[in-house]
């Protein structure tokens, strides 16, 4: 019922993709120091415009003070971006169709040498889809009884049935038939207690 890749997985210096299980696949993706620098620049300007830093206004602090202060978190969002632009890079590439979120297994920085991932995705299975015109079906009888009409009209009375106490004064005595009150007569209104 399931197949192979039509296509099988290429491996190039950037991406290697290989079958984990019969929906699933494991990516070892390399992201070069060229990628990660304008992304890198990018981030850092973003700081650089929300940083509040002491002798400075609001976004005129210099950018290498700024990436001393803040260098762990533009670091830390400069690879979450990379990491989500190379994971749509290769699910474009190599004609992924993954059905949930990458788990990234591994991921190594390294300055001058760039990123190196290592994760896996659920994906959609593939499988051939066989000739499906044709095949002889049989269709019941569409006779509907007078007795499977009634039997649906007391399903649907009986699911519909509320259960309400009647008044006092409408009492079931033993060997009378249950009556409600004649269209002309009203019930009065439940006595209220006064406010206090």
């Amino acid at each position: 019922m399931f197949r192979k890749s039509a296509q099988p997985t290429k491996p190039t210096d950037r991406a290697v993709i290989t079958d984990a299980g019969p929906c699933q696949k494991s990516l070892r993706l390399h992201v070069d120091m060229a990628v990660i620098a304008p992304i890198r620049s990018a981030v850092l300007q973003e700081f650089q415009k929300q940083a509040s830093l002491p002798g400075f206004r609001k976004g005129k602090a210099p950018v290498e003070l700024v990436e001393k202060h803040f260098g762990q978190s533009v670091q830390d969002e400069t690879l979450h971006r990379v990491t989500k632009q190379a994971f749509e890079q290769a699910v474009r590439e190599h004609g992924l169709k993954p059905v949930g979120p990458f788990e990234v297994r591994r991921a190594d920085y390294r300055d001058g040498e760039g990123l190196t991932l290592e994760a896996t995705v659920e994906v959609e299975p593939e499988f051939a889809l066989v000739s499906y015109h044709g095949i002889p079906l049989t269709r019941g009888p569409d006779d509907i009884t007078q007795e499977e009409i009634g039997q649906a009209l007391v399903k649907l009375q009986d699911s519909m049935a509320q259960m309400v106490p009647a008044p006092a004064r409408h009492s079931l005595e033993p060997g009378r038939a249950p009556s409600g009150p004649s269209s002309s007569e009203v019930l009065p209104a439940p006595a209220r207690s006064p406010p206090a």
